[in-house]
């Protein structure tokens, strides 16, 4: 992970697509949001970030149809995913063909 710190005190939000599994049911992937932050003083500064997963997405059956979720288990809209994720969702529909 790569990551420019532009100011102390602020964090941000990012979105990655984790390696995709493939399943007995079919691929699997995870969209994670990963946040950084920066906090700081004269004395020096200190950096924290986490990762947790935001969307489950799989492709099942024979025609290998998407399957979204949140990561509490409610089922997550195409939708949703596209505006908090520009292009992660079409990423993976990519990447799972031919699987």
């Amino acid at each position: 992970m790569s990551f420019v710190l532009t100011g102390l005190g602020g964090s941000a939000m990012r979105y990655v697509l984790d390696k995709m599994l493939v399943t007995a049911a079919g691929p699997v992937g995870v969209i994670s949001g990963i946040n950084v932050g920066c906090h700081g003083g004269r004395a020096g500064f200190a950096l924290h970030g986490t990762k947790q997963p935001v969307f489950i997405l799989i492709r099942t059956g024979p025609e290998r149809h998407l399957q979204s979720y949140k990561a509490d288990g409610a089922q997550a809209l195409s939708q949703e995913i596209r505006a908090l994720c520009p292009g992660l969702l079409e990423r993976f529909l990519e990447d799972s063909t031919g699987f």
